[in-house]
């Protein structure tokens, strides 16, 4: 698990034996969004699915109640309430209302979705959820390949929208410092530009950077 001055969480989508303990970060940490990046078939018994549809699940010492899904044309959102049902000293918190962002399209068999849109599209709905002082989370099949993109990409459009500066190259340092396998390839760069190029030309308050 990697962790950026406590910005995000980046980690391994989880495995049936590790669901419980992904869950318990979650509530330990009081992260407010978490992203899944890839796309599993289903059923997988290697990665299960983590939210499906509304209902209760029991899983360890905590119940998730999940809201109606909410789709959209790149994600689909869930609201979770987290209780836990035996108090102990690492879940101190007696509830936790979190959500989850499903991404649409980016398969785990890829290394980088084929465009950029609904990855853009699902960090933009994380941001205007992520509450202050409270971490996002992003889980891919390995914990760096998609992940380390989501996570330069998140940093990039923040500097542009702070400092009015585009530049990809300081972000994937950022990125590069909490874990060196995030970025690997410089198919990764040319995506992370790409993707820049789309949000700059797709927001008018940057127009003057095209």
């Amino acid at each position: 698990m990697a962790c950026c001055q406590d910005a995000y969480l980046a980690g391994e989508h989880p495995q049936e034996h590790t669901v419980e303990a992904a869950w318990r970060l979650v509530m330990e940490h009081q992260v407010s969004v978490w992203v899944h990046l890839h796309t599993f078939p289903h059923p997988n018994p290697e990665y299960p699915e983590l939210v499906s549809g509304e209902g209760t699940m029991d899983i360890g010492m905590m119940r998730l109640i999940v809201g109606p899904p909410r789709s959209f044309r790149n994600f689909t959102e869930y609201t979770v309430d987290i209780i836990p049902t035996t108090t102990t000293s690492s879940i101190a918190t007696p509830h936790h209302r979190m959500v989850v962002l499903q991404l649409h399209g980016w398969s785990h068999t890829q290394s980088l979705p084929e465009q950029p849109d609904a990855l853009l599209a699902v960090l933009e709905k994380a941001e205007s959820l992520r509450t202050i002082n409270q971490q996002m989370l992003f889980t891919c099949k390995d914990g760096v390949t998609g992940c380390g993109v989501a996570a330069a990409l998140l940093l990039a459009r923040e500097r542009i929208k702070l400092i009015q500066e585009v530049d990809v190259y300081r972000s994937v340092l950022s990125v590069l410092f909490d874990r060196p396998e995030f970025i690997t390839c410089v198919e990764q760069y040319n995506f992370l530009y790409t993707a820049m190029e789309k949000f700059i030309t797709g927001n008018k308050l940057y127009g003057n950077f095209a």
